[in-house]
């Protein structure tokens, strides 16, 4: 117990532990699940990697705006305690997972700073293994692989469990990319934890690696259960996984329908998840309906994230898509000084869509994310990168190492047919 904390705070603590644990988790599952390019091109998906049409369980939850007003209300609350208590770590881990969490449902970057600050106002010379836990969990959640493995490291040597250093490495490496074969002692290990204790976490966990290993279908069905399993009225959990069905589904497996579905399924439970508005939007627009894309991207414009701007602006012709596009780009350069790591696909994404390919600047963000995240998604927009600087040796390299990758993403696989090499 550490020093100075009542049991009605650390009661309160551990539950902010789980949500901690929980939305670190899930963010680096829906970075897997949702491993290849946003608008995809694929019509005649396999039949037997059709997912679930089930929709989220019918039980009654908390309205999504009031659930986000109690987590702001829950984000102050934590700042409050904090502040009276400052050495206490389970106060400090509450008001990081807060944090984290709105801003994984809000797009709000300010989060993202607080977090990583609170963060480092408690780094010491000799850190505890809880807070290495701590450090490690928030540079996942900011995509900082490398320092999270140090840090989950450093928590080894200072005593955590091994099993918990595996199950963080496991996600972690899931995250990066995995070939099938890499994929199969994960996922014998997540199965075996989700066996033995079936939750949200260990389910989350397992889907990350049925999907790595090309079992989709599966890994549906085990975010079903998931959703299933929260014990929770709170839409927020239930919300995000919906979203990362809608992920799986339209992204990597190519069903643009299943996609809308779970999206709007995430919309009903939270109207104010900001991406999952941006993924429904993209959708709408793929299959012509410009109309309402552009109504629930111009919703959007006030959330910190500059990715509704971006989007809009393809929409958009004239002075407003250059006066749109001027404000992402302005954004976007701040975040990559900010949050590089995070933001550094999405970027790369707004480079392709409204720089010209002759600047280089796509080709300099897509090798560094082939450098430092080598998953499905990385290869792909690299293989956008070199096709739009008609660079045909790079793309066929591209495209060599992508291949083991694309075993289990058939929407990748989709993108590799478009590209010819000896």
């Amino acid at each position: 117990m550490s020093h100075g904390a009542t049991a009605g705070q650390l009661s309160r603590a551990t539950l902010v532990r789980f949500t901690l644990r929980f939305w670190t988790v899930a963010g680096l599952a829906g970075l897997l699940l949702g491993a290849t390019l946003r608008v995809v091109a694929a019509e005649g998906r396999p039949a037997w990697l059709v997912p679930s049409a089930g929709d989220v369980p019918a039980r009654a939850y908390t309205p999504g705006e009031v659930a986000l007003a109690n987590l702001s209300a829950q984000v102050d609350g934590a700042r409050a305690a904090l502040a009276r208590q400052p050495r206490v770590l389970d106060l400090r881990s509450a008001l990081v997972g807060h944090l984290l969490e709105r801003a994984r449902f809000t797009g709000s970057v300010t989060d993202l700073d607080e977090a990583l600050l609170r963060v480092r106002e408690a780094e010491t010379e000799t850190p505890g293994r809880e807070q290495l836990l701590l450090e490690a969990r928030t540079f996942a959640a900011l995509h900082r692989f490398p320092e999270a493995l140090e840090r989950l490291d450093e928590a080894e040597q200072a005593g955590l469990p091994a099993a918990q250093v595996t199950r963080e490495r496991d996600i972690i490496q899931l995250a990066l990319g995995v070939t099938r074969a890499e994929a199969q002692p994960i996922l014998t290990r997540r199965a075996q934890a989700a066996a033995r204790r079936p939750r949200v976490g260990t389910l989350v966990d397992y889907a990350a690696a049925l999907a790595a290993a090309g079992r989709l279908a599966e890994a549906d069905e085990q975010l079903a259960r998931a959703e299933l399993a929260s014990p929770d009225v709170s839409p927020l959990p239930i919300a995000y996984i919906a979203f990362q069905r809608g992920v799986m589904a339209a992204e990597q497996l190519g069903d643009r329908a299943a996609g809308e579905r779970h999206y709007r399924a995430a919309l009903r439970l939270v109207p104010g998840f900001v991406r999952a508005s941006v993924h429904l939007a993209e959708l709408e627009a793929a299959r012509g309906d410009e109309a309402a894309a552009s109504e629930r991207l111009g919703a959007l414009l006030g959330a910190e994230d500059p990715e509704p701007a971006s989007r809009l602006a393809e929409l958009r012709s004239g002075p407003e898509r250059a006066a749109l596009r001027r404000t992402a780009e302005s954004v976007y350069a701040a975040l990559l000084s900010r949050h590089r790591a995070a933001y550094l696909d999405h970027a790369l994404e707004f480079s392709l869509a409204h720089e010209p390919a002759s600047s280089g600047r796509a080709e300099e963000l897509a090798r560094e994310l082939l450098s430092t995240r080598p998953n499905a998604r990385a290869h792909q927009l690299a293989l956008h990168a070199a096709r739009a600087r008609h660079d045909h040796a790079w793309a066929c390299r591209i495209a060599d190492a992508a291949r083991p990758l694309a075993e289990t993403h058939p929407v990748l696989a989709a993108e590799l047919t478009l590209v010819s090499c000896p």
